[in-house]
């Protein structure tokens, strides 16, 4: 037996199992894609996010009128905005969308912000849920999300 050999597993009752882990998403829908990609060419048995799936930051985009938007010192239309939004999204920033008066409420009231995080935080696990879902059909694997 040669000092670097690999040992042979020892199969247990459930077989061989594969079992695809991984951590710190960070809210980035990219990097949950990835995941579910990675598990889908893996043939992967379990799925398991082991932690950090929230993003840290939340931006308030100020709506303001005739489709504009304005993001930190930039305005854009509509169009503008998507794409903002995509790469908020795959980077695992938080946006909500807000008039003046709910951007001057983020501001000054640090449990409205704090609301305001826990919503879009579970709005985008929810579309995490469905993206995976969608991505899963005809699979034998299923998503569940437990949030503590």
């Amino acid at each position: 037996m040669g000092l670097f050999k690999k040992n042979k597993p020892e199969t247990n009752r459930l077989g061989n199992l594969k079992i695809l882990f991984t951590t710190d998403l960070h809210g980035s829908e990219t990097a949950f894609r990835k995941f579910l990609n990675t598990a889908l060419m893996t043939k992967a048995d379990v799925l398991i996010i082991g932690g950090d799936l929230a993003g840290k930051s939340l931006v308030p985009i100020l709506a303001l009128s005739e489709g504009k938007f304005k993001v930190f010192d930039k305005v854009v239309g509509r169009e503008g905005l998507e794409d903002i939004i995509k790469h908020y999204k795959s980077i695992g920033t938080y946006y909500t969308i807000v008039d003046e008066k709910e951007y001057h409420e983020l501001e000054e009231d640090k449990n409205k912000l704090e609301e305001e995080f826990k919503k879009v935080i579970l709005e985008r696990l929810n579309e995490w849920s469905r993206i995976a879902e969608e991505k899963l059909k005809g699979t034998n694997l299923t998503i569940s999300m437990f949030i503590i």
